[in-house]
């Protein structure tokens, strides 16, 4: 599978091998944005602009990952929504919303769901859906 396969279709399924993968790879460009960003447009105020839409635009590979493994595992892809849905409010309420009242609560729904992506899908092995102990006929 190409890495435009693996982060931008969301077909197929991937192992969890990918899957970390795919997420290191996706965890280490969204930092070197970051990192950049801060770096050449901190002093002019566009650093924050510009990570909000690398990071609204990073969400179509995360969902990509997160739909093909949650296919893997056996449930359905739509899953994958849910924490695309809390990352997008808790990167637009980051962006928006000034005070802790939103914040906090959006940034604890936000942890919970990486924690059970990650438990779910980069931990989490399935039972195999062959028996390889069987004879063939």
């Amino acid at each position: 599978m190409s890495l435009a396969q693996l982060l931008l279709d969301d077909e197929g399924v991937i192992a969890r091998r990918q899957w970390w993968l795919g997420t290191a790879l996706l965890l280490a460009v969204q930092l070197v944005a970051g990192w950049l960003a801060r770096r050449h447009l901190g002093q002019s105020g566009l650093d924050r602009p510009a990570m909000l839409f690398i990071s609204i635009g990073l969400l179509i590979p995360f969902h990509s990952l997160n739909a093909k493994r949650f296919r893997a595992i056996g449930q359905p892809p739509r899953l994958a929504l849910v924490g695309g849905g809390v990352a997008l409010a808790s990167i637009l309420a980051g962006a928006f919303l000034p005070g802790a009242v939103v914040n906090i609560p959006l940034g604890l729904a936000l942890l919970c769901v990486i924690l059970w992506f990650a438990a779910a899908l980069g931990v989490y092995e399935p039972p195999a859906r062959i028996d390889v102990s069987a004879r063939r006929a």
